[in-house]
């Protein structure tokens, strides 16, 4: 019973992580969203305003995507966890009722574990893709700076 309590923690340390980058992932998508909307108001468009509202257009599916991925991710978690209490029941109550056969626990430990390990691939899809989208918006707004330099310069 100890090992799926543990593991049972382990997973409410992740979906407490996890929830937290859901809510980063939408709040970025949400300024995203309400940027691109101030920007389409400008008038007249600067090609400096055009270029950034292209950025976030091309973001916008990125975002939805890791969003999408963080939540499969959660999901997993839930399930991960779900099965290891149920593993756990199932030890106990083996053991109060002294019923031989390892074989479910083993099986409901074994279907948690792939879930787990299911929503850290998840996580990783998704971290590069966070990665991305930075390196992406960094990479304009120093092409936007040295624009602007040379242009005053």
């Amino acid at each position: 019973m100890i090992t799926p309590a543990v593991l049972i923690s382990a997973c409410g340390t992740l979906i407490l992580s996890t929830s937290n980058r859901l809510s980063r992932a939408v709040d970025r998508l949400r300024r995203s969203s309400e940027r691109i909307l101030t920007l389409s108001g400008v008038s007249p468009q600067t090609e400096d305003t055009r270029l950034e509202l292209e950025m976030l257009d091309g973001q916008i599916p990125v975002v939805m995507r890791r969003v999408r991925l963080i939540h499969r991710s959660l999901a997993a978690f839930y399930g991960a966890v779900g099965l290891f209490v149920l593993s756990s029941l199932v030890i106990g109550g083996s053991g109060l009722l002294q019923l031989e056969g390892d074989l479910l626990p083993i099986l409901l430990s074994l279907a948690g574990t792939i879930m787990l390990s299911y929503g850290a691939i998840l996580l990783l899809i998704e971290s590069q893709l966070s990665l991305n989208v930075s390196l992406e918006e960094m990479e304009f707004i120093r092409d936007l700076s040295h624009r602007r330099v040379l242009g005053e310069g």
